[in-house]
């Protein structure tokens, strides 16, 4: 059985790593009961081991049948509870050369990975799809003075056409892989090849976000953009103060200090949608008012939060917005700022300085 299992684990690293490439795809299903469907097929299996031939290569062909229930995650990856059964013909007696007949069942669990989405891309009108599958099962076999549950491997591919997005016919070719059902000692491989048809409930659909995909995208750019601009501007800021700090005589360095505006203009930290808590990004802009507010302890400094109009009720985005506030006041607190200086509020989904929905995820750090 071993070589079974490294032919299942090899299966599994495949998908592991496919899957960790697909994190991002905009194209998902958006409910636990969207997209699940369910499969009968029927065809033949046929033994490879010589013993199995003893009365010609037809007698070693049986009849199958299968079963199962799955669910499409998206374009992609789907998987599927199966069960699947056969009537077999044993190996012949040495004594009377009868073959007693064995009956099978299989209950295990597919991983399915469509290649044709996956090489020429999505298209929820595609007729015709090629996918690869694997996954473990147990095997209970009933014949010949021989019961019980052994551990099992399938893989293999499916031939699928799409006549809408309710039905398809499935072509299947497979690799199982058990416990001899006579000796319970030797591995055996039967190929099996069926045909049957799948039924999704509702129709297979996927949410598509690539609109909101390419916008987080793009602000996560342009806030890049910003951050390194922000950088730049610090480290100038230490330069010049640096150079201060070297200037003599001392009067010299009191009037330049008292003639260096350190207040700094509306500071802005963003937040990804339905969340409150502060990224990398919104750190440096922390890290930047913290600089500008301890350097001004006189002033007062509003802290704003606010949420888009996009997303949420009117009440949970007020409450967002209080968190998100909560969040930055926080954060300059521990940064070194004096809470007498700060004064928080949340406005939910208000306008504010921004016109795109998307930038109005959004603390606004000002003084008053």
């Amino acid at each position: 059985m071993k070589k079974m299992f490294t032919v299942l684990a090899a299966a599994l690293v495949v998908g592991s790593a496919s899957a960790q490439n697909e994190k991002n795809n905009p194209n998902y299903t958006e409910k636990w009961n969207d997209n699940i469907f369910v499969s009968v097929g029927a065809g033949a299996s046929v033994g490879l081991r010589d013993a199995n031939y003893g009365n010609g290569f037809w007698r070693a062909v049986n009849p199958t049948f299968n079963v199962a229930l799955g669910k499409y995650i998206n374009p992609l990856w789907s998987y599927r509870l199966q069960g699947n059964g056969s009537w077999r013909m044993s190996l012949r007696d040495a004594k009377t050369g009868i073959r007693d007949k064995q009956e099978y069942f299989n209950v295990g669990v597919d991983a399915i990975y469509n290649l044709t989405n996956a090489f020429l891309g999505y298209n929820p009108d595609k007729k015709i799809e090629v996918s690869a599958f694997a996954g473990p099962y147990s095997n209970f076999t009933i014949g010949n003075g021989i019961g019980g549950w052994h551990p099992g491997v399938t893989a293999g591919m499916q031939l699928k056409y799409n006549f809408c997005k309710f039905l398809s016919v499935d072509l299947e070719g497979r690799m199982n892989g058990n416990r001899d059902i006579n000796t319970r000692v030797a591995d055996t491989w039967y190929p099996e090849l069926s045909v049957g048809i799948s039924y999704v409930f509702g129709g297979k659909e996927f949410k598509n976000d690539a609109k909101s995909y390419e916008l987080c995208m793009a602000e996560q750019k342009s806030l890049n953009d910003q951050i390194n601009a922000d950088k730049n501007q610090i480290s100038d800021l230490q330069n010049q103060l640096a150079a201060a700090k070297r200037v003599k005589p001392a009067p010299v360095q009191q009037v330049i200090t008292k003639d260096c505006d350190p207040t700094a203009g509306p500071i802005a930290v963003f937040f990804q949608i339905g969340k409150s808590k502060i990224d990398a990004r919104g750190n440096a802009s922390i890290e930047l008012a913290a600089k500008a507010i301890k350097a001004d302890p006189s002033g007062k400094y509003s802290i704003t939060g606010y949420a888009d109009k996009a997303t949420g009720s009117a009440k949970l985005n007020q409450k967002l917005s209080e968190k998100r506030a909560k969040a930055v006041s926080d954060a300059l607190i521990a940064a070194g700022v004096d809470a007498s200086q700060l004064d928080k509020q949340g406005l939910g989904a208000q306008d504010n300085m921004f016109s795109t929905n998307a930038l109005n995820r959004v603390v606004i750090v000002k003084r008053k």
